[in-house]
């Protein structure tokens, strides 16, 4: 996450560790921008920050405000910065699934093939792919999987960019309708819902779990 806090950090265990793959996380949700504020002016507040939610950045692409070029600044400048610090990176998805936007995935696509990199996260998941006992009581995951099913409209023009500029993406996608309901049952019947053939990618944050209540790392 070229904008984060730990970027150095990060930096530092993925040099230590030349074996793995490495990707970017994209962000024009939360923190400040690599770019200067200035070029990037339709994306950042008063006070140079990039919206600070989701909704908020939504809301702007919703009213047309934020040009495609100024997400691909944004993005090139970040990738700019991985590439200064030695990393050659294998994928990309984006902080929050912001390329879940038709704006912000063309965006993403042509960055991608601007840096050689072949490989973008899938952002969509199918609704309701993961059912097991008790879910479907669970309030977080029903909001998770409405806002799944909100977004799912888009994965056409997803497959499509990702066919039109020669990327690579996994068939399916899991892990945001069970944010927080990682357990083990949970993810057998992720396990026991995989197809012969297709490619998959679970998404979760990993953490440390003690007395404290659980703290995420990623």
């Amino acid at each position: 996450m070229a904008n984060g806090e730990a970027f150095d950090d990060a930096v530092e265990l993925a040099l230590a560790n030349p074996g793995l793959g490495v990707g970017c996380h994209l962000a024009v949700v939360g923190g400040l921008p690599v770019s200067p504020p200035a070029d990037v002016s339709s994306l950042v507040d008063s006070s140079g920050f990039l919206p600070r939610t989701l909704t908020g950045l939504m809301f702007k692409l919703a009213r047309g405000s934020v040009p495609t070029e100024e997400l691909m600044r944004e993005f090139r400048a970040q990738l700019e910065r991985v590439a200064r610090a030695g990393i050659e990176l294998t994928h990309l998805d984006t902080h929050k699934h912001s390329h879940t936007h038709p704006r912000v995935m063309k965006a993403v696509a042509k960055v991608a093939v601007e840096f050689g990199i072949k490989c973008v996260r899938n952002p969509f998941e199918r609704p309701l792919s993961q059912t097991r006992s008790g879910l479907f009581s669970d309030w977080s995951y029903l909001k998770q999987s409405a806002l799944s099913a909100a977004v799912s409209p888009g994965a056409i023009q997803f497959k499509r960019l990702i066919r039109e500029n020669g990327l690579k993406t996994p068939d399916r996608f899991f892990g945001v309708t069970a944010t927080g309901r990682l357990d083990s049952p949970t993810i057998r019947s992720i396990m026991e819902s995989l197809q012969e053939g297709t490619t998959s990618e679970l998404m979760c944050h990993p953490g440390e779990y003690d007395a404290d209540p659980l703290v995420t790392c990623g």
